[in-house]
């Protein structure tokens, strides 16, 4: 028996990928959860153009997102004051709308799992109020699995934060 999905692309003649995740994942617009998704964003080339002229910037060709966003937050700093806030102002908003987007996916991602362990939307709220990295809360989901299952808000922060 195939899902609702899959039924109706068939009633339609098209396809369905067997993982919906491949989907997304094009290398000109890369899902905001993997790991160098930032790289191929306009945050990540405009950092490259910025940081160029400064010696005291060290950004590797393929920098992990922790030494990007530490590059980032310097950049900003050295651009301030030097007299050029408005490259500053650009990328810290490229940086924040990157960062946003990224929190957006992966609560996504968390409301789902939760979702499918019968886990009530007060406890996902709840847990969403407690301002963890939702990227780290995915991987703690994974890892408890269904001990989480039917969970209190409770218990849910308990287990996972």
């Amino acid at each position: 028996m195939s899902d609702l999905k899959s039924q109706l692309a068939s009633a339609f003649g098209r396809e369905v990928p067997a993982d919906p995740r491949k989907a997304l994942s094009d290398p000109a617009r890369p899902e905001p959860l993997a790991d160098d998704a930032h790289l191929g964003g306009e945050w990540h080339r405009r950092l490259s153009e910025l940081a160029r002229p400064w010696q005291q910037i060290k950004l590797a060709d393929r920098p992990k997102l922790g030494q990007a966003r530490q590059a980032s937050d310097q950049l900003v700093k050295l651009l301030k004051k030097s007299g050029r806030g408005r490259d500053a102002k650009e990328l810290a908003k490229l940086r924040d709308a990157f960062m946003a987007r990224r929190d957006k996916a992966a609560w996504a991602v968390i409301k789902d799992r939760l979702g499918a362990l019968d886990v009530s939307d007060k406890a996902y709220r709840s847990l969403k109020q407690s301002k963890e990295d939702p990227v780290r809360l995915i991987e703690r989901i994974d890892r408890a699995g269904e001990t989480l299952r039917g969970a209190s808000p409770k218990r849910l922060r308990s287990l996972l934060t």
